[in-house]
């Protein structure tokens, strides 16, 4: 008789547990990160009698969760990757309307300004040619400064972004490392058995940590999960977590650099040791394609600002002085290192855009040499104390450095980062734009060849002389000679001879006095051509006008104009930014997939939770039902009994 009433009360204990659970599933069928749940039974042992084992009921063995490691790491990782491309595409896209906005683009302006040249060589003697020609400069500059500015608040915007997913990551992790302490006293507490909902609350923080950055993770003595960045640096070890820390880099001018901090010891985090997930992604855009668009922006406002400046300063004005810079732009950025020497300093300045990288660059000082160390590929330049020029600088990739440092210092320069926002026209009156030349070109009257000269302009070689006139004869196969033409003693006594070279062409420059000018085609052996001091009127000369008007189509920087170098800028970014957005719908389709993978094998479905239900309660029901024969047949022995 007892051996019916406990089977019948383990039976309803074991249906009644299987009701809860269902129960607890289906009040959790929205709970985010929450996996299945369901009760393990076994029989219990029979008693044993003559006739053989008779049962004695059932028992819950342990309450499990319906977990698959394999699809919810795979869903995990599916995620970082995600949240890392919708980032970073976001980014992009924010890049891209500022590198081909109308308002914020610069190769509209500066068409807008190359076009105005045009129309004031054209109208020379006109006043309002000249003042529309400044305005465009002006126009142009401000539109520099205007992408600079964006561009900035990028910057800030990324930075920003990256302390507040720090502040969210070091929440997560101690969430994290705070389970790992209570599953492992409830797990010890409760004779091993897995606390389910702990570990589903946990593998959710995980999830979280994994849309800022990526993770991996190990489970330690059973109970703890442990939490590694993509280098291996660990996150979170049992109950002790590590912190991220956003602070200042003295040798980087990308902004805040990270570190890891492990009881009270810091370490400095590459960019390679933090991938994956929203702050992979800033800071990888922030150090990439944002600083390779601040350099590239900047370059191109120095090296447009160096010609206009040279060739302006080549001419004269209209009141007949020669010309001055047009523009000024940003210097060169030098941070030193929060330990160099109190009097420590770095000037630069650029002394041939023709040579400049676009890269940063690291100084040092050993007491001894110079160590100037290219960034983009680690190209070391060592300068000994005793090879400095006169005025104690060194030049490398068209920088004039002047170093006043100590032993042991260090400062990082980046040459064109703020260069754009420091854009600006010196000229204030459009008077002094020098559209004159302060010399002319002639031809000789007894050439035979089809030979044009054209683009007088300075050689970037020196101060120009503009006093004394040149002339150059030349010879078969090319050759030539110059002559000051201003020298000559007596009828048919030469002049005196200057120098000689060798035509190459086609366009060929033939260079002399801080000047230069092109050929278009090699001159016929005799054939001769005057550079002629003070042949030029101020008011009505062109020809200076229409050497900086020609520099719209000049290869000024790597090989090709300043619009096509600002095209290629633009194409490189929507390149990469197509990439990311390829990359953003591809993992948006796996992650898709993981997740319904996932919760196929570990999330509630409602119709089937309904279906236990009513299975459970059948089976409690039925229990119900033996428990009460039970009763009613120890009635009737008692009955019997009286």
């Amino acid at each position: 008789m007892m051996s019916l009433m406990g089977s019948a009360l383990s039976g309803l204990n074991a249906a009644q547990a299987s009701l809860a659970t269902v129960s607890h599933n289906i009040a959790n069928v929205n709970t985010p990160g929450y996996t299945r749940q369901e009760v393990a039974q076994t029989s219990t042992l029979g008693q044993y009698t003559g006739a053989g084992f008779i049962g004695n009921g059932v028992q819950v063995t342990l309450v499990r969760r319906i977990y698959d490691e394999f699809l919810t790491n795979q869903a995990t990782r599916a995620q970082s990757q995600s949240s890392y491309h919708d980032s970073y595409d976001a980014s992009m896209t924010q890049l891209m309307n500022t590198l081909g906005d109308a308002k914020t683009g610069v190769n509209v302006s500066v068409d807008k300004f190359f076009t105005s040249m045009q129309d004031f060589s054209a109208r020379i003697g006109e006043p309002a040619a000249r003042q529309t020609a400044l305005s465009s400069a002006e126009a142009m500059a401000a539109r520099f400064r205007t992408a600079s500015d964006a561009l900035d608040s990028l910057r800030n915007g990324a930075n920003q972004q990256i302390a507040t997913d720090v502040a969210a990551i070091n929440q997560l992790s101690q969430g994290i490392g705070q389970l790992n302490e209570r599953i492992g006293i409830a797990q010890g507490t409760a004779s091993g058995n897995q606390p389910n909902d702990l570990l589903d609350q946990r593998d959710a923080l995980v999830r979280e940590l994994n849309k800022l950055v990526g993770v991996s993770t190990t489970v330690q003595d059973g109970t703890s999960l442990n939490v590694f960045l993509s280098s291996g640096q660990p996150l979170v070890v049992g109950n002790i977590v590590s912190s991220l820390v956003s602070t200042d880099d003295p040798n980087s001018l990308n902004g805040a650099r990270l570190e890891l901090k492990t009881n009270g010891n810091n370490v400095v985090l590459r960019e390679d040791d933090v991938s994956g997930g929203d702050l992979g992604a800033t800071l990888s855009f922030r150090n990439n394609e944002l600083a390779k668009s601040q350099d590239d922006l900047g370059k191109i406002a120095i090296t447009l600002a160096a010609a206009l400046n040279k060739q302006n300063q080549f001419g004269l004005d209209a009141n007949g002085d020669q010309g001055k810079a047009l523009f000024t732009v940003g210097p060169p950025l030098a941070y030193g290192a929060k330990s160099n020497a109190a009097a420590s300093k770095l000037d630069v300045s650029i002394a041939d855009t023709r040579n400049m990288v676009a890269s940063d660059y690291a100084v040092s000082f050993d007491g001894t040499n110079y160590s100037v160390r290219r960034l983009s590929d680690n190209n070391t330049t060592t300068i000994p104390t005793g090879s400095l020029a006169a005025d104690g600088t060194f030049t490398v990739d068209g920088l004039k450095v002047k170093p006043t440092m100590a032993s042991g210092d260090t400062f990082t320069i980046n040459p064109s980062r703020q260069a754009a926002a420091g854009l600006n026209v010196l000229l204030k009156d459009s008077k002094n734009l020098a559209g004159a030349a302060p010399m002319a070109l002639v031809n000789g009257t007894a050439n035979t060849g089809s030979a044009v000269v054209s683009r007088l302009t300075s050689s970037g070689q020196g101060t120009p002389n503009f006093n004394n006139s040149i002339t150059v004869k030349f010879a078969a196969n090319g050759a030539y000679e110059l002559f000051d033409a201003g020298t000559e003693a007596a009828p048919n006594v030469p002049p005196v001879s200057v120098g000689t070279g060798t035509y190459t062409g086609p366009n060929g420059k033939i260079a002399h006095n801080g000047w230069s000018f092109e050929v278009s085609t090699t001159p016929a052996a005799g054939d001769e051509f005057t550079v002629k001091a003070g042949a030029t009127d101020p008011t009505g000369d062109n020809r200076n006008a229409t050497a900086m008007a020609s520099l719209t189509s000049a290869k000024l920087l790597n090989g090709s104009t300043l619009t096509q170098n600002y095209a290629v800028l633009v194409s490189d970014m929507g390149s990469r930014a197509n990439e990311i957005t390829a990359g953003k719908a591809a993992y948006g389709v796996i992650l898709s997939q993981a997740i319904v993978e996932e919760q196929s094998a570990a999330g509630v479905n409602l119709d089937e939770e309904a279906a236990k239900l009513l299975r459970f309660q059948q089976a409690y029901a039925a229990s119900g039902k033996v428990l009460a024969i039970a009763s009613s047949l120890f009635d009737t022995i008692l009955a019997a009994l009286n």
